[in-house]
């Protein structure tokens, strides 16, 4: 065989051609290996051949590139066919933005990797700016985005990182960040720790992991830097809500302790325990250490429910936020009890009832007959029904959000 420039030709032999031979390798995680030959160069495709005298078949074909399977597994550096063995680059596994334009590769510890002063970056001109461990800098001669691919590598992303972290007093963990996060799994790497994820709020910025199994100066979110925990905005005391069956209102109390750089507070509803809405909001919140206390009386439609389900948004001035434990509240509703005397009704009825709202009379076919205001909590309700022909009717006492606590029925007799 011959190496060197083609066209040689020793004594009277034949003239013979060097083989041409690939340029750069890769190992795929399958176990095959794939060798890529030059743009345009007159590459033979062998079905069957040997790296490293092992016997290989090929697998697969993409444009200059060929995959080869191996009957028995090999090191690098390959040598495929009678080509001199070539070696797969060594590649970082992380990259980082810095805030002066240049990008930093992070090289596994310990790995074979080349120091070059002058590469490419997607294609791009870059100089080695500076060196820190495993860490190599390099500046753009020209901006380029993400992904990165450093010389012949695959581009590989920095890591989107969190801005802040908060300490819950659950002992739960939760990151923050700038825009909605992603999630592709259901356990994040912390301080080298495995935590499950156990919450994100509803527009995906925010994210809870499990309680760690410490608590530590600072928090690194899967690969990227740590960052000390923030000050809580807000120590809760109480939060919850009781219901009020004479009004059909829940009313809602929570207290607090402190509150730091305080946004708003946004109270949300739900009466299936997983769809929530904003049903109040409280701004013009001030720093403070003291005790302070909040109410909101929820006045319920007549739609029928049996509970209730209520939750505390807390707003923090940089936009960050965190929500209150769910608290449920039964909606337990009875009928409220109506006296009327004179029994049977003769011209006046007297109406006994407690609460404030209107007392409504109705014929047979629901035609409302007579009405009277009743604005005073524990006074009876006189009634004018000398008018009505003798008969049964309906006595109903609506609340003052207009639905019916009590109906009962009455008859009315003419002299």
């Amino acid at each position: 065989r011959v190496t060197e420039s083609s066209g040689y030709t020793f004594g009277p032999c034949e003239a013979i051609t060097p083989p041409v031979c690939p340029e750069n390798v890769t190992e795929n995680p399958d176990g095959t290996v794939t060798f890529c030959y030059p743009t345009g160069s007159a590459y033979t495709i062998q079905k069957l051949t040997t790296v490293n005298g092992v016997a290989a078949n090929l697998a697969g074909q993409e444009g200059d590139c060929l995959t080869y399977s191996l009957e028995t597994a090999t090191t690098s550096p390959y040598a495929l066919g009678d080509c001199e063995p070539i070696a797969p680059p060594v590649c970082p596994e992380n990259v980082t933005e810095n805030p002066d334009g240049t990008v930093t590769f992070c090289y596994p510890t310990g790995s074979a990797y080349t120091i070059q002063k002058l590469t490419t970056v997607n294609g791009v001109a870059a100089n080695l700016a500076g060196q820190e461990g495993d860490c190599l800098t390099y500046s753009l001669e020209t901006a380029t985005t993400s992904p990165y691919a450093l010389g012949d590598c695959e581009p590989i992303a920095p890591p989107v990182c969190p801005e802040n972290v908060t300490e819950n007093p659950d002992g739960t963990i939760t990151f923050c960040f700038s825009d909605a996060f992603s999630l592709t799994t259901k356990s994040i790497k912390m301080n080298g720790e495995v935590l499950t994820v156990v919450g994100q709020s509803e527009d995906k910025s925010c994210i809870t992991l499990s309680a760690p199994s410490a608590k530590a100066a600072t928090y690194a979110w899967d690969d990227c830097a740590g960052i000390p925990p923030g000050e809580l905005p807000v120590e809760l005391l109480s939060f919850g809500g009781t219901y009020d069956e004479r009004r059909h209102a829940v009313a809602v109390k929570w207290e607090t302790l402190s509150e730091l750089n305080i946004n708003f507070y946004q109270l949300e509803r739900s009466f299936d325990g997983q769809r929530f809405e904003a049903i109040h909001k409280i701004y013009d919140i001030e720093n403070s250490t003291d005790l302070n206390q909040y109410n909101y009386t929820d006045n319920l439609d007549d739609t029928p429910i049996k509970m209730a389900y209520y939750r505390l948004k807390t707003v923090d001035l940089d936009g960050t936020f965190e929500y209150s434990d769910i608290a449920s509240v039964e909606i337990t509703r009875k009928n409220v009890a109506i006296l009327v005397y004179p029994v049977p009704v003769k011209g006046e009825a007297i109406i006994e009832i407690e609460g404030k709202g209107t007392v409504m009379v109705r014929d047979m076919f629901g035609r409302v007959v007579a009405q009277q205001v009743k604005a005073s909590e524990n006074t009876n309700v006189t009634v004018d029904l000398s008018h009505l022909p003798s008969g049964n009717y309906f006595v109903q006492f609506l609340n003052q959000n207009g639905l019916n606590l009590s109906t009962k029925k009455i008859t009315v007799i003419t002299n």
